[in-house]
């Protein structure tokens, strides 16, 4: 598990889910609980996702479910990040951008702003990508990955072109937030 300013990362296995999958999340938000992390941030199976590529949103689902019953249970705070399948070593998209219509409408967001990013053709798509998820899920995102990077490679630079000021106040507002390394 990754911690970064006392929020948890949950451990990932980038693959379709699994019985590690679930293993991984009882132990990450068992972890969080003892060690009083702020909050853990789970990726979004990829059946969610990439449902053409990986063909059983069932079992995604089941996973969620497990996660936010295993929230509930220990009381933690739960994020599920947008985090679409990317080429080990080249962080680039894989299988492009995920689809956004089969995110289960009762569970709270983070919004890892380099991963929208990807994709983009320039500054001002990046951008309209970002505002437009943000307003699409405005009342479910509570926790935000804020990074940048050049369009193509997850690079997790600091914000500086795509994330000004007035985005940042935006996205930021009321809501728990780390500048991802």
């Amino acid at each position: 598990m990754k911690i970064e300013n006392n929020h948890a990362h949950a451990i990932t296995y980038y693959g379709a889910t699994n019985i590690h999958c679930f293993v991984g999340i009882f132990l990450s938000i068992l972890k969080t609980k003892l060690n009083k992390y702020s909050s853990l941030t789970a990726h979004l199976p990829l059946e969610i996702q990439h449902p053409a590529i990986f063909k059983n949103i069932f079992i995604g689902n089941l996973y969620i479910q497990f996660g936010e019953l295993l929230k509930h249970i220990f009381g933690v705070k739960l994020y599920w990040e947008n985090s679409p399948l990317l080429e080990y070593g080249t962080w680039k998209l894989k299988y492009g951008e995920l689809d956004w219509e089969n995110i289960p409408e009762k569970i709270c967001l983070c919004l890892d702003t380099g991963h929208l990013i990807l994709g983009s053709a320039d500054i001002q798509e990046a951008q309209s990508r970002i505002l437009k998820f943000n307003d699409y899920f405005s009342n479910r995102i509570k926790h935000l990955h804020i990074h940048e990077n050049n369009f193509i490679s997850d690079e997790h630079l600091k914000p500086n072109k795509v994330l000004t000021p007035s985005i940042l106040n935006t996205i930021t507002e009321n809501r728990t937030y780390i500048y991802e390394k």
